[in-house]
């Protein structure tokens, strides 16, 4: 299994969803598990009309529950199928490493780089995360009161290196604990 944290509390807070006065609560949280597995599967639609895939950063603005806790809720009323592309996403997604925002900043992130016959990186190709960029990512994850994780990290690399960085910071999420 992917599991990381306190079985115990987890499976205290699953069994919470259990009672009959929060089975409305667990209907809700199972429709969300259904739906980011759509999402998973199918990407994002763009406001340009273009889907791009579902990112952890959209996992994070959709819910405040971790990985392990919405799966233990809603893993009675999944198929095999959608349990195996929730749990494979986790599994790409869940690292607790934690990043200093210092580590961040000096952290040089490359990408587009053209290589020469012997594999070396042709200095001066390719495209550099800015400064600017890393501060933003900084600001929105500090805004936001998510964990300064390798994960969280990488997907805002990625978003960066897209042209997608650009979030609308909500914190009126739904669906919280």
């Amino acid at each position: 299994m992917y599991f990381r944290g306190n079985l115990t509390q987890v499976k205290a807070l699953a069994k919470e969803f259990t009672r009959e006065e929060r089975k409305e609560e667990k209907n809700q949280l199972v429709q969300l598990g259904k739906t980011i597995v759509n999402y998973i599967q199918n990407g994002v639609l763009m406001e340009d009309g273009t889907i791009r895939a579902f990112d952890y950063i959209d996992y994070l603005l959709i819910t405040s529950f971790t990985f392990d806790e919405l799966f233990y809720i809603i893993r009675d009323c999944l198929s095999l199928e959608e349990i195996k592309i929730f749990r494979g996403f986790q599994y790409h997604n869940d690292n607790p490493e934690l990043y200093s925002e210092e580590h961040f900043r000096n952290m040089v992130y490359r990408y587009n780089v053209e290589f020469d016959q012997r594999g070396k990186v042709i200095e001066g190709s390719g495209k550099e995360i800015t400064l600017e960029e890393k501060e933003t990512v900084i600001n929105i994850i500090n805004e936001m009161g998510w964990n300064q994780t390798r994960a969280l990290f990488n997907a805002f690399i990625e978003r960066c290196k897209k042209g997608y960085l650009n979030i609308t910071v909500d914190k009126t999420r739904t669906l919280k604990k």
